[in-house]
């Protein structure tokens, strides 16, 4: 007895959001990836300290550029999956499992 609206607001909208953060989630990681390998082309800020660490051999700079941006990508992956966790249909399959 509900309308397509409440239909999708309360049954299919929180079914799904689980699996639309993990997209989200995947996209995140994804996209600082790629904004990391721009800096090879000079098309990006993300990868420079770790690019330029390379090119002049400086091992410090090479360390510091891939903590920074595994720091980032963790950080964010973390974020999103707790977010993937605390919407109502994962919480209720994660308590149904005991």
């Amino acid at each position: 007895g509900m309308t397509a609206r409440q239909s999708l607001m309360r049954v299919r909208l929180p079914l799904a959001l689980p699996v639309l953060i993990a997209g989200l989630r995947i996209a995140t990681v994804t996209t600082i990836s790629l904004a990391t390998v721009t800096a090879w082309i000079g098309a990006g800020e993300l990868g420079t300290l770790l690019f330029n660490g390379i090119t002049f051999n400086r091992p410090s700079m090479i360390l510091a550029g891939t903590v920074a941006i595994t720091a980032l990508a963790l950080s964010a992956d973390l974020l999103l999956r707790f977010a993937e966790r605390i919407t109502p249909a994962s919480r209720a399959l994660h308590s149904a499992r005991g």
